[in-house]
């Protein structure tokens, strides 16, 4: 019944209004959880939710509070999650039945987990997102004795990906932390492939300003005042991440603990910035392309045959590594090479508009020409797609 009165504004409020209490139950009872999983509860969400972000539409500009009702009952069956000296623990008692019942955390992982970055990212509700990201944490704590269910959950470069995009913007200072927290989680029990891939991506670049005092400022804190809200809207404590009893202060504090942590026990040195062997390589692509401002040289098409070969590479290239090691900046400056003084005319002179069709066919040649195994034009698919990510 809850499920077919979604189409009407008083079904959707009255839906909201038994998931709240659902929720605020679950949140105290064992119990109750259990037989709530027993009687496949989470199909039943996955279809108030689906229906749902059908009435929203793509973008979710106007999500109804359902979406977070939803989210607050999983994060409620979930074990809450509380911050000790060493991290982040999850509540015993809750997790004692996940440990006996192993299969309703694969439920739950299996209806929900996948979903949550796609959610996130599709979502401009500050709540929504706020719940994504302590439900991520959530899940990634209650499976610490089960990584094959993380492995079977999630995507490791897109889990990678969206962490390092998240600490790298400055969100939240509630969700900067539990990107953290979820950051040492993996590191821990999943090095192989999160370890390569933080530092591809830009996490570890983005730790280590958080670690030095570069954080989010005052955008991260106007988000915060928005998401702080959530706990409002019916979230339980675990949902509401795992500093909601702390000040922001406090979790500034948290934060740049967490973030020491990560570099001083997963990575070498605290100053690491994500040089990885790509980034390298295109730290030198750059400074090719930046030589002889005028005529087209041989480091030109030199740096442009390195670029398509990593492009199509099985480990490509991520949008960190081109905009941080400057070879997107580079590349621009290459193709839209400076007119010069000139004699103050609008027009172009000839001799610049010569260079620019000479290194537009360099750049055509090079890049979409043999695509390395991947069919002519998969560099440029390719780029195209990473200067637009």
């Amino acid at each position: 019944g809850v499920p077919a009165s979604q189409g009407s504004p008083a079904g959707s409020i009255a839906t909201a209004e038994v998931l709240y209490i659902l929720a605020t139950l679950t949140n105290y009872s064992e119990s109750l959880t259990e037989d709530l999983l027993n009687q496949d509860i989470c199909a039943l969400l996955r279809q108030i939710l689906a229906a749902d972000l059908a009435n929203a539409g793509a973008s979710m500009l106007q999500p109804s509070c359902s979406v977070l009702r939803v989210l607050a009952t999983v994060a409620s069956m979930l074990p809450a999650v509380s911050l000790t000296d060493s991290g982040c623990e999850s509540e015993e008692k809750r997790s004692a039945l996940f440990r006996e019942k192993p299969q309703y955390l694969d439920m739950l992982a299996e209806a929900f987990a996948p979903q949550l970055l796609d959610l996130y990212e599709a979502s401009v509700d500050p709540y929504v997102q706020s719940l994504c990201v302590s439900l991520l944490l959530a899940f990634l704590i209650a499976s610490r004795e089960r990584p094959e269910l993380v492995e079977r959950s999630f995507d490791p470069t897109q889990l990678a990906c969206f962490l390092a995009n998240l600490l790298l913007s400055g969100t939240s200072r509630s969700q900067t932390l539990a990107c953290l927290l979820a950051t040492c989680e993996l590191l821990e029990r999943h090095a192989t492939p999160y370890s390569l891939l933080f530092v591809r991506h830009g996490a570890v670049h983005a730790i280590h300003r958080h670690a030095t005092g570069g954080g989010d400022g005052g955008r991260g804190q106007a988000l915060e005042n928005a998401a702080s809200g959530a706990a409002a809207q019916g979230a339980s404590a675990a949902a509401a991440g795992p500093s909601s009893r702390r000040g922001p202060g406090a979790k500034a504090r948290l934060s740049a603990d967490a973030a020491h942590r990560v570099l001083s026990v997963y990575f070498a040195s605290s100053s690491h910035t994500g040089g990885s062997p790509t980034l390298r390589s295109l730290g030198k692509i750059a400074k090719q392309l930046r030589s002889s401002p005028t005529a087209v040289i041989g480091a030109h098409r030199e740096a442009l045959t390195t670029l398509r070969e990593l492009l199509v590479s099985p480990d490509s290239v991520t949008a960190f590594e081109l905009m941080c090691s400057g070879a997107a900046s580079a590349l621009h400056a290459f193709l839209f090479p400076t007119q010069g003084s000139g004699n103050g005319s609008a027009t172009p002179p000839p001799e610049w508009r010569t260079a620019c069709g000479d290194r537009l066919q360099l750049f055509i040649e090079c890049i979409t020409v043999g695509g390395g195994g991947c069919g002519a034009g998969g560099a440029l698919a390719k780029l195209v797609k990473l200067s637009v990510s």
